[in-house]
Order: C-alpha cells, then structure tokens, then sequence
C-alpha cells in the first residue's frame, strides 16, 4: 500500500483547521454580469515584485469563468459580511442585487463594505493537486474602511480580536452587565413570587451571553452559570432578533449550523413574527436535547470552542419544533422556559429576561398568564433603565 492510499484525509483535515484563515471574495466581470467566488486561500507572495496568490479547486465553475478574464479583484471581507460570504457560498444567484457594490477602473466588481482590494492580473496557473495555484502581480489596491477581517476556523466563521481592542467587546459586555444588575430587582421578584429560575441574557456578536442567574431559593439547580454562551442561531435567539431589520435576521437564519430548507426558513421567519405580536417567546421541553447538549459541554471541559459550537449549531436542527409554536386551548405543555426581550425607546432589544423550572403540565391561559407576568417585568426594567444615569465616559 503506498502512502497516498494510506493517508488519512479526516486527520489532515483536522489538523489544518487549526490554523486561521482570512475569507476573500475574487470578482471579474462576464458577460453574463459579475462573478464572485469565495476563497480562504489568499496570500500574499512577494513584495518585489507585488505578487499575490490564490488556490481554487480545479472543479470550480466559477473559477472557470473567473479565469477568462485578463484581471480580477480580490475582495477583503469585513467581519460584518458572514451574510454575503454564506450567499456567495451558497451560489445565491439574488446576492449582487441586493448589496452594494461598483465597478472598479479595470471592470470588476468591488464589494463597497469590504474592508479592502486588491486588483490583480493573472502571471500563471500552476498545478496544485486537486486545486490550482493562481499567482498574480498587484495592478493596484486600496483600503475601504478600518473594519475587522472575517475569519474561517474549524468550520465555522468569526473575527480577529486583537489584544490592543480587546476592551471594545468588554465594554459591551460591561454595558450589558450593568443593564442586568438594574433587572436584578424585578428578576428577584419574579423567583421569590413564582418559584422559577430567572435568567438575563445579550447577544454579542454571534453568541447569547448569559449574564446573571437568580434562584428562587438555596440548592436549586440552574439552567447555566453565569458567562455561558450559546450560538445565536435558530431557533435561539429569536427574542434577540425579532425587533430587528431584516438584514439581522438573514444573518441569524445563515448562522445556522445546517443549510435550512425553503421551508424551514420561512418557519423561522414565521417564529420570529409570532415572538414580535406576542411580545415574548416559549420553549418547550426536550430531554434528549438538553442531556445531548450537557454532553457535548462536558466533552469540551467547559470551554467555549469553536468545535463547540459546531457541535451545537447541529444539535438545533432538531429543536425547531419546540420553539416558539402556537398554543392550543385544552391542551398541555411542558415549558423549558418562557422570555421576553428588554426594549429602549427605539424598541431595540436590549436584554432578554427568562423564566425557567416552570411548573409542569400548563395550560395555553397559565403559559399566557406567566408570560403577561414576565412582560411587565421586562417593562419596569425598561423604565428603570431610562431613568439610570449614564455613566460617566466619552461623549458619544
């Protein structure tokens, strides 16, 4: 047996993926309008001269049309662009209608969000195994906007946070924190009155972060520390998006660790517009889940990976059906949680408040009842937070 049929092509791939890459998008212009092709294999080759390379895979349709014209662009990503990536990705042919992007001076399409270019005439194309190796000479380049740089690792996509900003996402985090302690009256009273579990909870970037966890009484068991995260990603989530544009929420539905059918998109667009007329959101409960879930963390020591999330992201495509349905009158439920968003006067969602251990077996008028409860709640918190003073910092 030699050393190719020995190889073991899932352990390469593991443990190349490992390693960080940056996402690109090349761009030329055929007859048939732009084309744009998603590669994690951008670099750079040489400064004397300026030389830059990609690798597409030798399958590539896109490539074959890319590789008709005499020059191409190569588009930075922002961390803001996972939604175009997907829809590129995803051969959506609907995509260079609905984002901005122009022309440059040598005809190829510049994304206007991308955080740079790189305008590039093709030197030669050399066998690279199963891809090629496209080396080029830099025509000319520009930056767009001060933005982070879209990541791919491990399978899922994230940004670069360098140490020096590290303090921007904790300034976020801090800000969201400080809106939870202001809940912590009304989320006390909650559990003192109702008996359940009360959980404050924000979206940071891609994540829902718990906050703070306040128990109705010593020894009973929580939902989650304080700290933990999840994917925001459906069905999660939907008090975090629901209020928001559209554009959120195409960016929630590509969060989604499957690719969602037709169907079930519309689904979640439906879920997110039920939670919006409601005003709050219901889970039901769903033990295989749950334990697989517990599972999973443990497998991961706790930490927060990206493999960890990976894990999740395929847990939720079989949850759908728990979240967020209607509610038949004469009928039973059992309830994983009931929450409901924390708004400002712009009805951004700020905060999102959860009630867990509900009772068993509730009604469609008890589920509503304790959700009306909740609502309030989440309404004097709402006030509270209006009435704070800010704090002290930099105007604007």
């Amino acid at each position: 047996m030699s050393y190719e049929d020995s190889f073991d092509t899932r352990r390469f791939r593991d443990v190349l993926g490992r390693y960080p890459t940056g996402v690109a998008v090349v761009t030329s212009s055929h007859a048939d309008g732009p084309v744009g092709m998603v590669v994690g294999s951008f670099t750079s080759v040489s400064l004397e001269p300026p030389l830059v390379a990609y690798f597409p895979k030798r399958t590539s349709k896109t490539f074959a049309l890319l590789s008709q014209s005499s020059t191409f662009a190569i588009n930075v990503l922002g961390s803001s662009q996972e939604t175009l990536c997907r829809r590129l990705t995803s051969k959506d042919e609907t995509v260079w209608g609905s984002v901005g992007w122009h022309l440059s001076r040598q005809g190829n399409p510049i994304f206007d969000d991308a955080v740079a270019w790189i305008e590039c005439e093709p030197v030669s194309v050399l066998d690279g195994g199963d891809h090629y190796i496209v080396l080029a000479r830099v025509i000319e380049l520009d930056i767009q906007r001060d933005d982070l740089p879209l990541l791919f690792f491990q399978g899922g996509y994230g940004r670069f946070a360098p140490l020096s900003i590290a303090a921007l996402v904790e300034d976020q985090l801090s800000a969201q924190v400080e809106l939870a302690e202001l809940a912590r009256p009304e989320m006390e009273r909650l559990a003192r009155e109702l008996g359940v579990e009360c959980v404050a909870q924000a979206a940071i970037g891609n994540e829902i972060v718990h906050l703070a966890t306040i128990l109705p009484q010593e020894g009973t068991t929580t939902p989650g520390p304080a700290g933990l995260r999840l994917p925001l990603a459906p069905p999660l989530g939907s008090l975090h998006v629901a209020w928001a544009p559209d554009h959120v929420h195409e960016s929630w539905l590509a969060h989604s660790g499957h690719a969602l059918t037709e169907t079930d998109r519309v689904r979640c667009l439906a879920l997110l517009e039920r939670v919006r007329a409601r005003g709050w959101s219901v889970a039901l409960r769903m033990p295989d889940i749950e334990k697989r879930v517990s599972e999973a963390r443990r497998s991961f020591g706790g930490r927060y990976t990206a493999a960890l999330e990976q894990k999740l992201l395929s847990l939720l495509g079989d949850v759908l059906d728990f979240y967020d349905g209607s509610l038949e009158p004469g009928r039973t439920y059992d309830v994983r949680f009931l929450g409901a968003p924390v708004l400002d006067d712009r009805r951004q969602v700020k905060l999102a408040i959860k009630m867990f251990d509900l009772p068993p077996s509730l009604t469609a008028d008890q589920i509503e009842h304790l959700a009306g409860r909740l609502v309030s709640a989440c309404r004097q918190v709402s006030v509270a937070a209006t009435q704070a003073p800010s704090p002290a910092g930099p105007p604007g």
